[in-house]
């Protein structure tokens, strides 16, 4: 937005609709349901596996902190509210392994142990990602709420198109390519006037232990 790339409905449009198909929603949703997967099959090794490649693929440190920090709320969150023992028990373990909390690898699984259907789980999660970012570019550029609404509806062949790939896909066949957001977003840890905080922020909380 800063840089006026993204500037109207129609920019915006078209820059959600190339993260969806090329960018972090592409690798997001492979990595839910592997997660999901993992989990659903006991799999351990698996697993681990994942959660390693969840970070290996984030393109920007920016990014990758962003995902620790939303993991570990969502954690907490989930801990704070519901009363599930096999889920405690996973963190537990979780915590015992050292593992830092993929925002998309904890959703997978926790959508697992609370017997969510992975079709349902991940519409939903594809939904959450694309309205959080039609809201931020309502904030930002600013837009109305009618052409927020607009380009949901303008959206929906490419949620439905990235929910089947998203459930057919090679669980090996991670990547992105989205070069252009994926700069930005390494641009976005020095901008000095930004809408959301950086995870710069969060450099110290980074050794945080959640719940």
């Amino acid at each position: 937005v800063e840089e006026q790339i993204v500037i109207d409905q129609i920019s915006l449009l078209e820059w959600i609709k190339g993260v969806i198909t090329f960018g972090t929603l592409r690798f997001d949703t492979t990595i839910f349901r592997a997660s999901f997967t993992a989990k659903k099959n006991n799999d351990e090794n698996f697993f681990k596996e994942i959660n390693k490649i969840s970070f290996a693929y984030r393109s920007s440190k920016e990014i990758a902190l962003e995902s620790v920090a939303q993991g570990r709320a969502f954690l907490n969150s989930i801990l704070s509210v519901w009363e599930n023992r096999v889920f405690k028990e996973w963190v537990l373990n979780f915590k015992k392994e050292g593992y830092n909390p993929d925002y998309t690898v904890v959703l997978g699984v926790t959508a697992c142990i609370f017997k969510i259907p992975l079709k349902q789980a991940l519409l939903a999660f594809i939904n959450s990602f694309v309205s959080n970012l039609i809201s931020a570019g309502i904030r930002l550029i600013p837009l109305g709420q009618n052409e927020g609404l607009r380009i949901i509806c303008e959206l929906e062949n490419e949620i439905i198109q990235t929910l089947e790939d998203s459930l057919k896909r090679n669980l090996e066949d991670y990547g992105t390519s989205s070069f252009n957001a994926d700069l930005h977003s390494s641009k976005h840890e020095t901008q000095y006037s930004r809408l959301f905080k950086s995870p710069i922020w969060a450099g110290k909380g980074q050794e945080r232990e959640f719940a």
